[in-house]
């Protein structure tokens, strides 16, 4: 009987062999159900056949066939109303596919949110409280933007990792788990002092003679080979060791060489103290001390340091100081070889964005040269990796490292070990501080701040941080900050959440952690997390603040800011834009014009968006999504009497100088094909009437041109009313109109047409833009401090 029935029930009947199957009153007929349901308990079963909210007459449909590794989906809650307990087809096959997503993907494991006192996080408290998936960005809306790229680099990483190899989730916490072992038997097997070996001798030298021997552009821990006789090697301590005037110098090598190497340091500094000319880098005046702390308190006089300025500074691209660096001969040179091309200008000019890319593949292509070994220093190779890290060039930084590891310090490694804290990389990590262990280089502060950074979870953060507080290790101002700085996110988050509000928060860090002084990118981070958790309160507290102590908000916080405001509200979004900057026409990114932009055009501000456009075109900053908003308002046809705001917002806002009287003549450089002759004294206008069909494709290409010459031409153009004037005056228009449209309206006239609109809109007042005087005051405000 059951072999003549169908093997499988169809969507929209059952199969008549449940008319000859038996079954108990309270048994389900499991065949019917998903996989998850007959895994459940026999008690889990029937309570949830018992419910009357899963009737008979609900179809159902099989379930596809899955792999043996794939896990089941987990029981759904009984709990709830009835509507939220029906399971129908759909919804079983989103899930199952949901399911497989999830299965497919690796997945990071999330750290425990409770806090612990243990200051190791181990793979069984991980592996236990692990969810199916990542937790998503959403779920996890209220970490930092710096935590949520690190996800992002996590999930990418896990990626690439399930499709090379098949390596668990579980293994992964177990290489943190030994990366903290490492760093405890780092502590404990490298000394923090060593002896003096036989083949190394002790100097101590004032810091203009390293400078004169080496460059000066940083005064850390410094590390370069003299290459006389079989080579010695020239050690400058940390700023901690010295004494006094001096720097702590070690020479190691044969006797031969350290001797001349000796004899030479000597001689350079005999030489500063005679003047003699023949030395580049002269004794000061001043005296210069390495560390400000040993003379605080003996009522001596203290100067930062002496520093110079060309007279007649002239600025190279990166390919001419290429071609300069053919001639390096000495450790300084390369040194500032490096600096140079850092600082170097873009090679192209309307190509500003390819000057990253080509000063990192100058800096691959020098330190990658063999002859260039001997040059290496750790100044040099600390500037280039930091360069190289701001933007990104993570492959050539690595490239480099490793190939001039032989002078890496604390520092060099620091440096390498936050990148990759934050790409999310620990088999690098673990093998930066293999390489570490192998140099003899004992772990500091920054390097358990960067273990710490490799945490997203803000209770491994904070353990991190509180063992390092607990064994004295943040008495240090600087180190101190920046451990703040790594949770200083999470703290707010926390408290806010407790129900602190912001001037309570301010006393406790100022009583816990003795900070009073805060710096720009610390206020960034608070107004990041007060917009997370979206207190408004704490956030008017936080502005006044700033106020209040002269503190400057950074672009990024004003977009986070911008971005909760209701779209189409411009006036709450330049309400924050005043609160933040002082000059917002220099101070506003490309991503800020855009949004004010926008804003202002959803809701209608046309006199804003009139501004607005004008403004950025002047400033260079008019983007593709601003271009691309008015093409699509220029492509419905318009006519004077048009009140259609999609139609006429275009019209309102270009024509940068088109009409009379013109500002400049530049305009005549950028002619409009297929303007008709009566409309070339104001040829937007033209863009304002309704055409044949014929004529129709002429006038869309003229829009074209319009819109492409506002952006062409207005750099021979500089405002002559400042940014935040026009923005009050467009301001005060804008609210005019919607005050009288709304009159209008009550009294059941007509809407504002298109003619009247262009008869009353604000004039935005143009100057010619010299271009050459401007050149010469950019070059002015540009020159470069140096230290000689």
């Amino acid at each position: 009987m059951l072999s003549r029935s169908r093997p499988y029930l169809t969507r929209r009947r059952l199969s008549a062999v449940l008319d000859h199957v038996a079954t108990a009153p309270d048994e389900p007929l499991l065949f019917l159900y998903p996989s998850w349901f007959t895994s459940l308990p026999a008690h889990r079963r029937s309570s949830l056949t018992r419910n009357p909210s899963l009737n008979s007459s609900r179809q159902y449909h099989r379930p596809s066939k899955r792999g043996s590794n794939v896990s089941r989906l987990p029981p759904q809650s009984s709990t709830g109303s009835h509507s939220s307990r029906h399971i129908t087809s759909s919804s079983i096959a989103v899930g199952r596919r949901g399911l497989d997503r999830e299965t497919t993907t690796p997945a990071a494991k999330p750290e425990a949110s409770q806090r612990s006192p243990l200051h190791q996080p181990t793979s069984e408290n991980t592996s236990r409280s692990t969810p199916p998936r990542v937790r998503s960005l959403a779920a996890l809306s209220s970490i930092s933007p710096r935590d949520k790229k690190k996800l992002q680099y996590r999930q990418s990483e896990l990626d690439n990792t399930r499709k090379n190899q098949q390596k668990t989730i579980e293994g992964r916490w177990k290489d943190q788990a030994a990366v903290f072992e490492r760093m405890l038997r780092m502590n404990r097997a490298i000394p923090a002092s060593a002896p003096l070996k036989s083949n190394q001798l002790e100097l101590y030298l004032r810091e203009e003679t390293i400078a004169e021997f080496a460059g000066l552009v940083s005064r850390g821990e410094n590390i370069f080979y003299r290459h006389v006789y079989h080579g010695c090697k020239v050690h400058v301590k940390p700023l901690s060791e010295s004494v006094g005037m001096c720097r702590r110098v070690i020479l190691e090598g044969r006797p031969a060489a350290v001797e001349e190497v000796k004899k030479e340091l000597l001689e350079i500094g005999t030489l500063q103290d005679e003047y003699d000319p023949v030395v580049d880098m002269r004794k000061p005046v001043v005296p210069i001390y390495p560390r400000v702390d040993r003379r605080i308190h003996k009522d001596i006089p203290l100067v930062r340091g002496t520093w110079d300025m060309p007279k007649d500074p002239t600025e190279f691209t990166v390919d001419q100081i290429v071609r300069q660096g053919e001639l390096l001969a000495t450790v300084r040179d390369f040194t500032h070889h490096v600096e140079d091309l850092v600082a170097s200008w873009p090679n192209s000019k309307e190509q500003p964005g390819k000057h990253g890319a080509d000063v990192a593949d100058a800096l691959e292509t020098l330190f990658l040269k063999s002859a260039h070994t001997e040059l290496i220093s750790t100044a040099s190779l600390n500037q280039a990796l930091s360069f190289l890290l701001e933007r990104k060039q993570y492959w050539i930084a690595h490239q480099i490292f490793r190939s001039a590891k032989h002078v890496a310090t604390v520092e060099t490694f620091n440096m390498m070990l936050k990148s990759t804290a934050l790409e999310q990389n620990l088999k690098r990590f673990r093998s930066l501080l293999h390489g570490m262990e192998n140099l003899g280089i004992r772990a500091d502060v920054e390097t358990w701040l960067a273990y710490a950074d490799c945490f997203v979870s803000p209770s491994k953060k904070m353990a991190v941080v509180n063992s390092l507080r607990q064994r004295g290790m943040l008495q240090e101002t600087t180190l101190q900050r920046t451990a703040l700085r790594a949770v200083l996110h999470d703290l707010l988050v926390e408290h806010l959440h407790d129900g602190g509000d912001m001037n309570s928060f301010l006393e406790k860090i100022a009583r816990d952690w003795d900070s009073t002084m805060w710096s720009p990118s610390m206020v960034n981070q608070m107004m990041c997390a007060v917009m997370r958790v979206n207190h408004l309160k704490a956030r008017d507290q936080l502005f006044q603040f700033c106020r209040q102590n002269g503190l400057r908000i950074e672009p990024y916080t004003f977009l986070l800011l911008v971005g909760t405001c209701n779209k189409g509200n411009i006036l709450q979004a330049l309400q924050y834009m005043y609160q933040t900057m002082e000059d917002p026409a220099r101070e506003l990114t490309i991503a800020g014009w855009t949004r004010l932009f926008l804003h202002a055009w959803h809701g209608g501000y046309y006199n804003i968006c009139r501004v607005i456009w004008r403004y950025a075109c002047m400033r260079g900053h008019a983007a593709s999504r601003i271009a691309e908003r008015v093409y699509e308002s220029l492509l419905h046809e318009a006519g004077p009497e048009t009140t259609f705001r999609r139609a006429v917002a275009a019209r309102l806002v270009l024509g940068i100088d088109l009409g009379t009287p013109r500002p400049t003549v530049a305009g005549r450089f950028y002619k409009l094909k297929g303007l008709p002759a009566d409309y070339s004294a104001d040829p937007v206008k033209y863009l304002c009437i309704q055409v044949d069909p014929k004529e129709r494709n002429n006038q869309l290409n003229v829009s074209e041109a319009i819109l492409a010459r506002d952006m062409d031409v207005a750099r021979f153009y500089k405002p002559q009313v400042s940014f935040r004037a026009m923005l009050d005056a467009a301001t005060i228009v804008d609210l005019e109109w919607k005050e009288l449209a709304r009159e209008k309206a009550l009294a059941r006239e007509g809407a504002l047409t298109l003619e009247w609109m262009r008869d009353n809109i604000i004039q935005v007042k143009l100057l010619p833009h010299d271009r050459k005087d401007e050149k010469k005051k950019k070059q002015q405000q540009q020159q470069r401090w140096r230290r000689r």
